[in-house]
């Protein structure tokens, strides 16, 4: 069982809207949500890896952290405070986890934040970092990593939506005390005593560096499952990074399943409707031709709407 949630903060009075999200999600969800054949495919190349693979083996990885969609950082959405997250309810939740792409010269790189919710620090990571060890985030991606922190440990596993119209005051009675009941259930087995997050750089001599062009999403789950699991994130060999790159090329072939569905008081959208397709070529690349590969209806009709 896992949640899948929208958090919402006002801290940005010019941020995006949550209805803004929500279409956003709609129109990207086939190349930022679902995985597909050309997905899988990438895994076996010397190439990177696509950003759901990373959210749905993260989550798949690390249950009982929270992850956050990469997406969630990108520039159209940056001065945002509206975040895609996966969740497992039944766990306490100490950590979050924030695949962060950025961009430099050579073209997107993607990094890896991740927010102890106990003591409120930031550890950033970057694979690369040892070839740019003075050179840090942009100021409003800093500022976002922070006040995402926050916003995490005040909203989970819950969040309310503001609104203009005000509520009869029974119901605004009823919120407020809602609020502080969940404020003292949430689960988790501490309660967070600190009021600012701390963004802290991590010596890249700390943890295994990057030398090739195309690993750096694998090596930010790597470092990101060892933190949470407390593995050694100082050594990552070609072993480790091939081994992932298999485990998450068998663990795509079942995202989406037709009919899936989330518990209802957990979902905020489904996925798309999908179909059925055969790829024997993949399939024998992973030696299960037993299976069959999904793919949107919307990548073929180009049309259709997701259930709110």
């Amino acid at each position: 069982m896992f949640g899948v949630t929208i958090l919402e903060n006002t801290h940005f009075t010019n941020s995006v809207t949550r209805d803004d999200f929500l279409e956003f999600i709609k129109e990207e969800s086939f190349y930022e949500l679902n995985i597909h054949e050309e997905d899988v495919q990438q895994l076996y190349k010397e190439d990177g890896v696509y950003g759901a693979v990373l959210f749905h083996m993260l989550h798949h990885n690390i249950p009982e952290a929270v992850v956050v969609h990469p997406m969630c950082f990108k520039e159209w959405l940056l001065d945002s405070e509206l975040y895609l997250a996966k969740y497992n309810p039944e766990c306490s939740l100490e950590w979050v986890i924030f695949p962060v792409g950025i961009f430099r010269q050579q073209g997107p790189h993607m990094t890896l934040a991740v927010a102890n919710m106990k003591t409120g620090v930031v550890d950033y990571y970057d694979s690369e970092r040892h070839f740019y060890r003075e050179q840090k985030l942009p100021p409003n991606m800093e500022a976002k990593l922070l006040q995402a922190a926050v916003t995490f440990r005040d909203n989970l596993p819950l969040q309310f939506k503001p609104t203009e119209q005000k509520l009869p005051p029974n119901m605004e009675s009823k919120l407020l005390q809602a609020a502080m009941t969940f404020r003292d259930n949430l689960p988790l087995d501490f309660k967070p005593m600190w009021t600012q997050a701390t963004l802290r750089y991590v010596d890249p001599e700390t943890y295994a560096k990057q030398y090739d062009d195309h690993n750096c999403g694998v090596y930010s789950c790597l470092y990101a499952e060892r933190i949470v699991k407390g593995g050694d994130i100082r050594r990552i060999t070609y072993e480790d990074i091939e081994d992932w790159r298999m485990n998450a090329a068998k663990r795509a072939v079942a995202f989406p399943k037709r009919g899936s569905s989330f518990p209802k008081n957990q979902v905020i959208f489904s996925r798309h409707q999908v179909t059925l397709y055969q790829s024997v070529e993949v399939l024998s690349l992973l030696g299960e031709l037993g299976h069959c590969l999904l793919k949107c209806l919307l990548c073929v009709l180009k049309v259709g709407s997701i259930a709110l």
